[in-house]
């Protein structure tokens, strides 16, 4: 199911994230086959609408690995988080803050708000991620370099400068 589900993503929506961080087998044993897995599915897009069909596709595939078998399947959703767009200007201040320090930069799409999100609420936001020694991240394994750090936080200083130098044209004009 899971190879099933991670083509489907490739294939038909390479802009979405799918991921299975919990897998539970009880009584695991390497010889025997379990009564029953519980585990989760973690799928994200920028589109809410995007989202609910993917949803739908998964349900799908699931039903068909599983009659293919003769075993049965209850699917629930757990949880539902509608996309956030971060504000416009803020982005494009951290990507031409990136580019004029010479940096190499990408938009990315990520379900991860943090505090972001909750910030958002409140005043312009954007998230600057800092890429990870050999692309390993949300792992307790994850580490970025002192120098990493310097250029995320020139990113940062940089992007906010641009915000208040647009706040104080905006006041005067």
């Amino acid at each position: 199911m899971m190879s099933a589900l991670e083509r489907m993503i490739l294939e038909q929506f390479p802009e979405a994230l799918i991921s299975f961080g919990e897998l539970n087998v009880p009584h695991a044993s390497r010889n025997t086959i379990p009564p029953y897995i519980t585990w989760s599915i973690d799928i994200r897009h920028p589109n809410d609408q995007v989202l609910l069909e993917i949803e739908s596709i998964a349900r799908q595939i699931m039903q068909q690995q599983v009659e293919q078998r003769g075993a049965s399947i209850e699917v629930s959703r757990l949880w539902l988080s509608p996309a956030y767009q971060f504000d416009p200007h803020s982005i494009e201040n951290v990507r031409s803050s990136a580019i004029e320090l010479g940096l190499t930069q990408q938009n990315i799409t990520s379900g991860a708000g943090h505090d972001a999100y909750l910030m958002s609420l409140h005043c312009p936001t954007a998230m600057i991620f800092i890429p990870c020694e050999g692309g390993l991240s949300h792992n307790e394994a994850e580490n970025i370099t002192p120098q990493q750090a310097e250029h995320g936080a020139c990113v940062l200083f940089n992007s906010i400068l641009k915000a208040d130098q647009q706040q104080h044209l905006a006041r005067v004009s």
